[in-house]
């Protein structure tokens, strides 16, 4: 599974599928994370949700792209349309209609904090546009017949699951100061992506989890572009279990990274990546996270 990102990104490059003396299909697939939901309890209350993980084509726009290709390229172009995709892109399109499956959880917050678990998901946007050539003296003149964009709900998601012990709109509790962290952590786990926050110290790189602490790697080792970890799956949200297909009671493996928004990496700050050592690492962080 790829790591959360920002923005749009293709695939593979653009692709002509020839179907008909006459006719071709360009083919373009871009991939982006969009948001699900975001489920929030605070201030002690006790809040039942329900979480929905859902995967392929939508029927509307199954039928309708099925119509137009069927009736514009005949009906043996969707068989070669797939393949076409698959050979070009490493991925099978499911054009079968949408398929859901549903759990339910409870949110409890801290008396005088909140909870919350926000949720993305990833989806390929597969972008034809079809082509008729033209007869005798402008047979080199290719004119625009249709162009369709059919979306697909990947079983790939993306969590931030936050727990703040206070919150301003609980009444009648005292203000507390939230921990410091230096920034958050994308950890990977089959079809689940999560971020957690994590903090540089004399231990190395150490990640916050569910309330628990994960040493994700030594002092030496800061500066790598991504790091094997292992964790019990009781230590990860039960909605994202679910989301993710991922086993209940068992030892997970994956890859972390820590993660830099689109926003972040717009300003001047020193990639963390080109940081070779702990020291360099630790002084640019207490300078671009200053502990209030």
């Amino acid at each position: 599974m790829p790591f959360y990102f920002d923005g749009r990104r293709q695939v593979s490059e653009p692709f002509a599928i020839e179907l008909a003396k006459r006719k071709k299909v360009i083919c373009s697939i871009f991939a982006r994370w969009v948001d699900v939901f975001v489920n929030e309890c605070r201030c002690g209350n006790k809040v039942p949700f329900k979480v929905t993980r859902t995967w392929g084509v939508s029927q509307k726009e199954s039928e309708e792209f099925e119509s137009a290709v069927e009736s514009s390229l005949g009906a043996e172009a969707i068989g070669h349309l797939k393949s076409s995709i698959k050979a070009s892109s490493n991925h099978e399109m499911e054009l079968t209609y949408s398929k859901s499956e549903e759990m339910s959880y409870e949110c409890a917050a801290p008396s005088c904090g909140c909870c919350s678990l926000r949720v993305s998901q990833m989806v390929y946007d597969y972008e034809f546009i079809c082509y008729t050539r033209g007869f005798w003296f402008n047979k080199d003149v290719w004119d625009r017949e249709w162009s369709r964009t059919l979306r697909e709900a990947l079983p790939y998601y993306s969590g931030i699951p936050d727990e703040q012990e206070y919150d301003p709109r609980c009444k009648g509790c005292k203000e507390q100061r939230s921990p410091a962290y230096d920034g958050r952590l994308s950890l990977n786990f089959g079809n689940l992506s999560l971020f957690v926050p994590y903090k540089i110290n004399d231990s190395g790189l150490v990640a916050q989890i569910e309330g628990h602490a994960l040493g994700i790697c030594d002092p030496n080792d800061i500066g790598k572009a991504s790091y094997q970890v292992s964790l019990l799956s009781s230590f990860i949200h039960p909605a994202l279990l679910f989301l993710g297909g991922l086993p209940e009671g068992e030892l997970l493996t994956g890859r972390a990274r820590i993660y830099r928004s689109q926003a972040m990496q717009l300003e001047p700050y020193v990639a963390i990546g080109s940081l070779l050592n702990y020291t360099t690492l630790k002084k640019n962080l207490d300078s671009a996270y200053p502990t209030p």
